[in-house]
């Protein structure tokens, strides 16, 4: 059996098609494995969407720049740049700070309207997002003693932001992954901008003695605010070592194994190109 896969843009209202390419936008982080599996989702989805031309590029902290990557595409011929910002939220990142980059380094390079653009949803509440959700929480119980769910606590835990749509949204996901996941309570805390703190919440949950407490991280890949989470943790175990303590993964990637993009990031990031305007027609013949 071989298989063809091929992806096209739908055509502009002219009658013709150009040629699409996508921009993947990550927010940027200083950890060096956070930018690897960033970078090895990116060539995930590239192979998935091939020949569609696909660049990785950063906000802020860290290379490919949005407009490095953005010059890449239009080297390789894109005249339609889908813009995919690998955001779980739509906070001020999403709705703002990316389209206002890709805008700057259009004008930079004197696109002078030869290439248009086109803003992805943000991953939010996508199906493939909620189901690695409760995979990686799944996932973080192998090997500890058997606690009941009418006894286990789960804090979902954000990044943070001061847009309360985000919030909403998170609050909005948490909603949902607790009717894939039953148990005695469910929690949203935050990293920082928004309340309530994961550094308050952790102690006030362990005095109320459920036998196991489970702290996952609401975030994509390795980075700062992943390490700081287990910190917070480890302090959280050592001051109330009666409760069993676990920390999930993050999304992207089982930190635990250090394992390649799961495969449902690449289908939900797939899926909000293909909304946006790419579409990868796949079809199958026998031989």
């Amino acid at each position: 059996m071989t298989s063809e896969r091929t992806s096209v843009l739908e055509e502009n209202s002219q009658g013709q098609e150009p040629r699409a390419g996508l921009l993947l936008v990550g927010h940027g982080t200083r950890s060096r494995r956070g930018i690897d599996e960033f970078h090895q989702l990116a060539d995930q989805v590239a192979r998935q969407i091939a020949p569609t031309a696909v660049e990785p590029a950063f906000l802020e902290m860290c290379e490919p720049t949005i407009r490095s990557g953005l010059g890449r595409l239009i080297e390789r011929g894109a005249t339609h740049v889908v813009v995919s910002p690998l955001l779980l939220f739509a906070a001020g990142h999403a709705k703002r700070d990316v389209p206002r980059a890709v805008s700057d380094a259009l004008a930079e390079m004197h696109s002078d309207g030869r290439v248009t653009t086109t803003l992805a949803g943000h991953l939010g509440c996508h199906p493939a997002i909620l189901e690695l959700s409760a995979r990686r929480f799944a996932q973080s119980l192998h090997g500890h003693d058997e606690v009941r769910a009418s006894e286990t606590c789960l804090v979902l835990v954000g990044r943070g932001s001061p847009d309360e749509t985000a919030i909403a949204q998170m609050h909005e996901f948490a909603r949902l992954r607790t009717a894939m996941t039953p148990l005695a309570q469910t929690h949203v805390a935050f990293l920082a901008m928004a309340q309530p703190l994961v550094g308050d919440i952790l102690p006030q949950l362990a005095s109320r003695g459920l036998p196991r407490i489970v702290v996952q991280p609401h975030l994509l890949f390795h980075g700062e605010l992943y390490d700081a989470l287990l910190a917070k943790v480890a302090e959280c175990r050592r001051l109330n070592p009666a409760t069993q303590w676990i920390v999930t993964s993050y999304l992207a990637c089982d930190s635990a194994c250090g394992s390649p993009p799961d495969e449902l990031v690449t289908r939900a990031v797939i899926d909000r190109a293909r909304a946006a305007g790419i579409r990868v027609v796949a079809s199958l013949h026998g031989g």
